[in-house]
Formats: structure tokens, sequence, C-alpha cells
């Protein structure tokens, strides 16, 4: 799955048809699922967590530091 991120990470937002990011605002989170059902149903709906849209704002997220970008997620998702 790393290898996966990797490629992912490495899209640009200038590259990048904006039309078809997926849009944030429709990811829906089911917060009755355990926290790495909801990080795969996470990245399963938005396929890149690094390059996605919210309205008609292409964004680019970088994750820094020590944690991966699975655990940085399901600390976010725990959180909802």
């Amino acid at each position: 799955m790393q290898a996966r991120f990797i490629a992912l990470k490495a899209e640009s937002v200038a590259c990048c048809d904006k039309a078809k990011l997926i849009d944030l605002s429709g990811v829906q989170i089911n917060t009755q699922k355990s926290s790495a059902e909801r990080v795969s149903d996470y990245l399963e709906q938005l396929k890149n967590p690094y390059l996605f849209r919210v309205g008609d704002i292409a964004v680019r997220v970088e994750y820094c530091g020590e944690k991966t970008l699975s655990d940085s997620l399901v600390s976010v998702l725990k959180a909802s």
C-alpha cells in the first residue's frame, strides 16, 4: 500500500484536471465503524488523500512528522 501512496503523493495540482478530483464535501464517514474501517472507507471514497477538491478549490495536502499517513488518518477519524 505504501508504494500506492508514494505515487499519489507525487501528483501535482498544476497538472490535474480539477473536475476529475473527488469533492471532499461528499465523503461520508460512518462513525459506527472501527477506526480501520473508517480509514479504508475514507481512502476508497477520496481516492487520493493528498489531492482532492472542496467545491471548486483544488486542495493539495502534505503530511509531515513521524506519523505515517495511515496513523494520521486514524487519529483524525477517531476524533470524528
